[in-house]
């Protein structure tokens, strides 16, 4: 996972988090971690990334400033 950081505003940030992922048809990928703006480890609430650009994956996130933050991405199938 590639994360791509600028400052926003004095108080935010926004990070780009680019997943390099192969995936099926019907498969999404998200990621999930510890601050809200990323679902507060939930992963109801995790933050869709974009296939745009597939095989890579991405998504722009504003971060609060500073702030430390643990996440992972995630792999969601279709339900047939």
């Amino acid at each position: 996972m590639q994360l791509t950081a600028r400052t926003f505003t004095a108080n935010a940030t926004d990070v780009t988090f680019n997943v390099t992922a192969t995936t099926s048809l019907g498969t999404n990928v998200y990621v999930v971690g510890s601050l809200a703006s990323l679902g507060s480890w939930n992963p109801a609430d995790a933050v869709p990334l974009s296939s745009a650009s597939y095989p890579t994956w991405s998504s722009k996130v504003i971060v609060p400033r500073p702030s430390r933050t643990a996440h992972c991405r995630l792999r969601q199938c279709a339900v047939a």
